[in-house]
């Protein structure tokens, strides 16, 4: 196994031990996900490959660059069953969306493209209330957080205006959700 391997196991671990003391000492937001602290405070949920509805999947080609990615969607399931009821997010929704590598491999008869390894995982919660007005990572109606598969503990975001509205400013009519991707909340599926 590489170093880099060995290092993501161990910090993934500790997240792991870690994530259930921090989540109970931080005082939590009233009707907000257990992984929202009262200041704002967004984390990953655990086992969310196993306990959240997979959404679907968006294949990604960077224009600036030669890099590909995979994103996989993920919703609680009671979110998913409100938005397929009333064509909305409650407050408190939560998607996770974990970015991935692409791999490919060739052979005779098929060029393959498949997941590989974590980039990092983006973690948006749905705030109808406006809980956190002075905190840059809250606005719009969500609470924005990326995590790097580096440091799945400590957000990399700064800003959302500034680092997530770029890309999501497209959709602001579906509530600055990707929706087309989600066949599951659509009435085509």
């Amino acid at each position: 196994m590489s170093v880099a391997v060995v290092d993501l196991v161990r910090r993934v671990l500790l997240l792991a031990l870690l994530m259930p003391a921090f989540s109970y000492a931080l005082p939590q937001a009233q009707n907000l996900p257990d992984n929202v602290s009262s200041h704002g405070v967004i984390s990953i949920p655990l086992n969310f490959r196993t306990d959240f509805v997979f959404l679907g999947s968006w294949f990604l080609a960077l224009k600036e660059s030669d890099a590909k990615l995979v994103q996989h969607v993920y919703s609680r399931k009671e979110d998913v069953e409100a938005y397929q009821q009333a064509g909305e997010w409650p407050d408190g929704a939560m998607l996770i969306k974990e970015q991935l590598s692409v791999n490919t491999s060739d052979s005779e008869k098929l060029a393959e493209n498949f997941a590989g390894h974590s980039k990092g995982l983006f973690v948006m919660v749905k705030d109808r209330e406006q809980r956190f007005q002075d905190n840059p990572l809250w606005g719009d109606g969500w609470g924005w957080s990326f995590f790097s598969a580096s440091d799945p503990v400590q957000t990399e975001t700064k800003d959302y205006q500034a680092e997530c509205l770029g890309c999501h400013e497209a959709v602001r009519d579906s509530d600055l959700v990707f929706i087309k991707g989600y066949p599951l909340l659509t009435k085509s599926y």
